[in-house]
């Protein structure tokens, strides 16, 4: 009877493993395990990867979501590059100020409440970007994956990119190239992003 009692245990244990969340609940972003990185190409061959180190966001159960990127954790690798950038390009000479940006978007709980633990889905978005003061409106293809009950996984589906006068930071990339002595800083950057979501 031990036997039987704990081969249905098991059963239902792995079969609980497939159970989606149901649409209505909410989620938050595992900042630790999030990343949004976008790229540089300087003098024209060197190309360089950068980061954002403090990100934070939610889903809500109405599929509102958002993502908080903190601009004064980027991360270049450089720590003088680090700095002329929040004061140059971010606008945050003193040191005090505390720059966001927000992405935006509302998707249909729904879609994704039957995903199973391993799927993935190709989803397109209309993301609102807003930065510096600016709103932005930017299509995205990602790619939605259920690694856990409890987890989601939301990567860019390729890069997205942006063009540094879009933005509104043209002035202060032309800032950094004239600090740097560089004879070019690129002015189309890509971004890719990885976004995990814990129920």
């Amino acid at each position: 009877m031990t036997a039987v009692f704990r081969a249905i245990t098991l059963a239902f244990l792995m079969g609980s493993a497939t159970v989606p969340a149901m649409a209505g609940e909410n989620w938050m972003l595992k900042g630790a395990l999030s990343s949004i990185s976008f790229g540089s190409v300087k003098k024209e061959t060197v190309g360089e990867t950068f980061r954002f180190s403090n990100l934070s966001g939610s889903v809500n159960g109405k599929g509102r979501v958002q993502v908080i990127i903190d601009l004064d954790s980027v991360q270049t690798g450089i720590d003088i590059r680090d700095e002329r950038m929040r004061a140059h390009v971010f606008g945050d000479p003193d040191g005090k100020k505390r720059p966001k940006a927000v992405l935006s978007a509302d998707i249909d709980p729904a879609a994704f409440a039957a995903l199973p633990v391993g799927e993935l889905k190709p989803v397109s978005l209309k993301l609102d970007l807003e930065f510096l003061g600016r709103h932005h409106s930017v299509e995205a293809d990602l790619v939605v994956a259920r690694i856990s009950p409890a987890r989601i996984m939301v990567l860019t589906d390729g890069m997205i990119w942006f063009s540094t006068e879009d933005l509104g930071i043209d002035k202060g990339i032309s800032k950094l190239q004239e600090l740097a002595g560089l004879p070019s800083i690129t002015r189309a950057f890509p971004v890719t992003a990885r976004l995990v979501f814990q129920k």
